[in-house]
């Protein structure tokens, strides 16, 4: 079948309570059917389905017999990679994700250092699983209006029905879930967004935050100094006041200059002091200068490894896909004699051309490596911020230092040319240096302050010019993402117009339909404008909807739904059984003439008898007596 990226397909769910495993099925491509009576656990490994992949559960919405256990791992298949992700089954909703390259036989018997461990939030020094899951199916991560980070605990909201939430809800209910949030996921899912648009929003919202943060500083600067003084001008005044203290230096000995008179003892201490400042002074500006010099040479080193890092990722990334088109390919005729390739004797799995049996399945050795690079960007990120930050403080102080070694020289050069009869006129002349050398001094520090406030000024006009052309740019794109965005929910309502045709005559509202319209911004769905429907018909509408999702991203390769859907509603809120296995047929019928691959999966207590036992049902039909989780004795 052909194959839309991304996707999620579950290919096992592993339950464990201690040494003991309470629940181990596997799961297929196409329809799976989780069957049993009510109180069974139909629900709560469907809750398991959902923690696994990285959901978000309340402690209020944890079954007690759920909380027995210890450990879910769920064999997953995301873009033709194969990964375990396991997580320890808690009241924190915030549990942590570790990652497995591998199926999950590999994986009991692999060392804990093969597995990769993520925190549910991104830090400064490692990405979240979310950010992880999000890069593997390769959906960018996207912030919603109201700064919300979508992770995939978002889009499992869409892709998940479950039972606690409003039969009316498209998307499973949360707290502090806004529209801002439900409108992203939406975008996101329909693939409306570009990856380079999306990318470039998200630039424009760190942007916003850097000049926000930038105008702050300028505006406090402004409120302690008043009136920015120019550049130029501070460099003219710092000129003149050089100019002035030399001109009254000279004047001092331009006469009356004592020649070869000796110091005395307390003088030669004193200028024996101002040397030993000079001299240490000269070795710290030796040292900001190398410092300055290393500080610089790190940050060009920096950006040009972040550079090549990416590069390598790329080239990574272009590897295996090569190797993923490789393994694809079907030899009909042998490439050595040209002979047509025989099928005898051939194994399912096994090497068209050869034939040779391969049960070993093929992993990809770059995911750790992936993820290294990754960090190394992120690391070496964060560090180039900071290495500017210290280059501006050690540039400020190079000022200082340097105002210092010219006052230093100026003490020395009078203390060691003793004036001949200090006159009033004269000691006026050394009372204005003096003056002269603290306003150069006062000058070196403003204009170090004033520097730092310029480079801050053109650095905010600097990302002022790029925000305006990204903008510019995805303003520009807009009436595209318009034109997707309603094309794409037009296919959506079209099918669930079909789909809900073959409904049973049961709700008046449903029998001719002109128009299903849903709203992802305000979690609703309507028919013919109306959304007040009996409680079974609304369940059957919702149902029809995510269906419909589903088979618009198999029909459109645009869409960036990973092709999942898991359905715990199909017959809820007093469904009579005759309309529950009708809509089980629909959802059969639909999933086999889908030429793109994808996973259902949904549990019903009113099973078809033409379907028990079939292809499509997932371990044993479930009753209080034999349960989803084997928990008695443990």
């Amino acid at each position: 079948m052909t194959q839309y990226k991304p996707f999620i397909f579950i290919n096992r769910l592993i339950i464990t309570k201690g040494k003991h495993t309470v629940y181990d099925e596997f799961f297929h491509k196409g329809v799976n059917i989780i069957r049993g009576t009510n109180s069974s656990g139909k629900s709560t490994i469907m809750e398991f389905l959902f923690y696994g992949l990285g959901g978000s559960i309340l402690e209020k919405q944890w079954k007690t017999v759920a909380l027995s256990c210890d450990n879910t791992h769920i064999e997953v298949d995301i873009n033709n990679q194969v990964f375990v992700l396991k997580r320890q089954v808690s009241t924190n909703f915030k549990e942590q994700m570790n990652i497995f390259e591998g199926t999950y036989d590999e994986s009991v018997n692999s060392s804990a250092q093969n597995w990769l461990s993520f925190p549910y939030a991104s830090t400064a020094n490692k990405e979240s699983f979310h950010d992880n899951l999000l890069k593997l199916l390769n959906i960018p991560i996207t912030k919603s209006q109201d700064s919300s980070y979508i992770n995939f605990n978002q889009i499992l909201r869409l892709i998940y029905t479950d039972q606690l939430s409003g039969i009316s809800r498209i998307f499973r209910e949360e707290d502090f879930d806004s529209s801002f949030k439900r409108e992203t996921i939406g975008d996101l899912m329909l693939g409306v967004n570009s990856k380079d648009v999306t990318q470039k929003k998200l630039e424009i919202i760190q942007l916003n935050k850097n000049i926000d943060k930038l105008t702050s500083d300028i505006r406090a600067f402004t409120t302690m100094y008043g009136e920015v003084e120019s550049e130029s001008n501070i460099n003219e005044r710092i000129s003149e006041n050089k100019v002035a203290i030399e001109t009254l230096t000279s004047s001092l000995y331009s006469v009356n200059t004592v020649e070869n008179e000796s110091v005395d003892e307390s003088t030669k201490e004193l200028i024996s002091s101002k040397r030993e400042q000079l001299n240490t002074s000269l070795q710290t500006k030796e040292n900001l200068l190398r410092d300055i010099n290393t500080l610089n040479f790190e940050i060009i080193d920096s950006e040009s490894f972040v550079v090549n890092l990416k590069k390598r990722l790329i080239n990574i990334q272009e590897s295996d896909n090569t190797l993923s088109i490789l393994s694809d390919i079907a030899f009909n005729f042998c490439p050595s004699c040209f002979s047509k390739v025989s099928d005898n004797l051939k194994e399912v799995g096994a090497c068209n051309l050869c034939h040779s049996s391969n049960n070993d399945s093929y992993e990809s050795p770059t995911f750790r490596v992936r993820k290294d690079i990754e960090f190394q960007i992120s690391e070496t990120k964060d560090l180039i911020p900071k290495f500017n930050d210290d280059l501006e403080k050690l540039t400020g102080s190079y000022v200082l230092i340097k105002e210092e070694i010219s006052n230093l020289k100026g003490e020395i050069l009078i203390l060691e040319k003793p004036i001949k009869g200090i006159s009033s006129e004269k000691t006026g002349t050394l009372i204005n240096i003096g003056e002269l050398r603290q306003k150069g001094s006062e000058l070196a520090e403003k204009s170090r302050v004033l520097n730092n406030l310029y480079a801050k000024q053109a650095n905010r006009d600097s990302l002022q010019n790029i925000l305006n052309s990204l903008e510019n740019e995805v303003l520009s794109k807009e009436s595209s993402v318009i034109s997707n965005r309603n094309n794409r929910k037009t296919l959506i309502s079209a099918i669930a117009l079909r789909l809900l045709l073959k409904d049973l005559d049961r709700e008046d509202d449903f029998k001719d339909p002109k128009e299903i319209s849903f709203d992802f911004t305000n979690d609703r769905i309507k028919v013919d404008g109306v959304s007040n429907f009996s409680a079974s018909s609304t369940s059957i509408l919702k149902t029809v909807l995510k269906l419909s999702i589903l088979i618009a991203s198999c029909e459109d390769p645009g869409f960036l739904y990973p092709r999942l859907a898991i359905m715990d509603n199909v017959e809820d809120k007093g469904m009579e059984q005759a309309r529950s296995q009708n809509l089980q047929k629909i959802i059969i019928e639909e999933s086999n003439n889908l030429e793109v691959e994808h996973q259902i999966i949904f549990t019903t207590s009113m099973i078809d008898e033409s379907l028990e036992g079939s292809k499509y049902c997932i371990g044993e039909f479930y009753n209080p007596e034999s349960r989803t989780l084997d928990i008695k004795g443990y």
